[in-house]
């Protein structure tokens, strides 16, 4: 069995490889500009960095443009740059880019990861195979290589439930919270599964770890609001004010914020809901849910198969991923933009892996399934091996 240190390296150096040296979309240029910003002394105020280079995920507040993305995730990235400034290392510096990557999604990956492969390989030694593969197998990987929120969001939702599970009794549940509170502040979506800790939590009448979870939350969460308060006057997301989309050359002008989007013809809300988990209707690029990751399927099985038997974790687990399912089918009209995988998603995407790990187990006197299992695993890890090479915005992903 490998060593938990060598998952960790293991796991870094996938992401010094692979982290990309600039940013690939609009959806990280946004986020970039504001690091940049913060590390120049200018605030969240982006109008300096849109002169050199322009991105259409931004809002107007007051004659001054700002990111469209929570602010908490430029700031946990700035003290890098600020750092590099100090040193006399331009912030422009394409290698730069690849370390604050590295840093921050890369190590919460790592551990993340390691924590995964720590609890099933105890449990399934002969499987060490089947972790690996997991590991890299899903678009969480794919997107912790870039400078994007949601997979840092997974990373934090694992560790956060894992913490929960673990350690029942002790302290450990103030750092789930912080952790959970964060993640919720990087992403809206992961309030679904942080209310699945809190239901697990009161499923397992642990009161205190419940109190200790939630009350530890609120610090991130009220920090983030303060902040959006004080640019905007309001407590609701930056994203979901129309207003301030309404400028000279706006993608999202006329009530289309880009967290504001609404379901819209010509697609049923069946067809949209089969197109986020499978195909597009119409011949349109295929990127559902289980065609970019159908491994999968399988963690879906076991999660059923669990929650009917009136497992907690399983239960609990899926009730706050329906929840995230249903929000973005009725909220949403364009599949979460132009990435290769329905972003959305990815926070529970590791979540997931230990049911495919369990699934495999369970099934081994079973006929037929093996070859089937196999075959979404190596498409999995094929998809997920060309998108660490290849941009999903077209060309090839800058990597040196």
């Amino acid at each position: 069995m490998l060593k938990y240190k060598q998952i960790f390296i293991l796991c870094l150096l996938a992401i010094a490889l692979f982290a990309t040296t600039a940013p690939i979309g609009p959806n990280d240029l946004s986020r970039y500009l504001s690091i940049v910003s913060l590390a120049k002394g200018e605030g969240l105020v982006i109008d300096q960095g849109l002169q050199q280079a322009d991105t259409m995920d931004k809002i107007l507040i007051k004659g001054h443009f700002y990111s469209d993305k929570p602010p908490l995730f430029a700031l946990t990235f700035a003290p890098i740059y600020y750092g590099a400034r100090l040193s006399g290392i331009a912030l422009d510096n394409k290698y730069l880019y690849k370390l604050a990557i590295l840093l921050i999604m890369g190590t919460f990956f790592a551990l993340a990861m390691t924590l995964f492969y720590k609890e099933y390989a105890a449990r399934f030694p002969e499987l060490q195979w089947l972790l690996l593969g997991l590991i890299f197998a899903t678009p969480y990987y794919v997107f912790n290589r870039v400078l994007m929120s949601h997979a840092l969001v997974g990373s934090l939702l694992y560790i956060a439930f894992y913490l929960i599970r673990k350690k029942e009794g002790s302290y450990f549940p103030l750092w789930a919270g912080l952790l959970s509170g964060l993640a919720i502040t990087y992403d809206n979506g992961a309030g679904f599964l942080f209310c699945s800790f809190i239901l697990y939590l009161s499923w397992n009448r642990r009161w205190r770890d419940l109190v200790l979870l939630v009350a530890a939350s609120l610090l991130p969460i009220i920090i983030h609001l303060l902040i959006v308060y004080q640019l905007s006057g309001s407590w609701l997301p930056l994203n979901t004010h129309s207003e301030y989309f309404n400028y000279p050359g706006s993608y999202f002008a006329n009530g289309s914020g880009s967290g504001n989007l609404k379901f819209s013809e010509p697609f049923s809300l069946l067809g949209y809901m089969l197109a986020l988990l499978f195909i597009f209707p119409f011949g349109y690029l295929s990127k559902g849910l289980f065609l970019t990751a159908p491994i999968l399927i399988f963690a879906f099985i076991q999660m059923g198969r669990e929650a009917r038997a009136g497992k907690a974790a399983a239960f609990t687990l899926l009730i706050g991923i329906l929840l995230l399912f249903f929000y973005y089918a009725l909220t949403s009209n364009n599949l979460a933009g132009g990435d290769y995988a329905v972003r959305w998603f990815i926070i529970f995407m590791p979540l997931c892996l230990p049911y495919v790990v369990k699934y495999y187990a369970a099934g081994e006197n079973k006929k037929g399934w093996r070859g089937w299992f196999n075959f979404a695993l190596i498409v999995s890890l094929l998809i997920s091996l060309l998108y660490s090479f290849v941009s999903w915005l077209g060309g090839v992903t800058p990597l040196f």
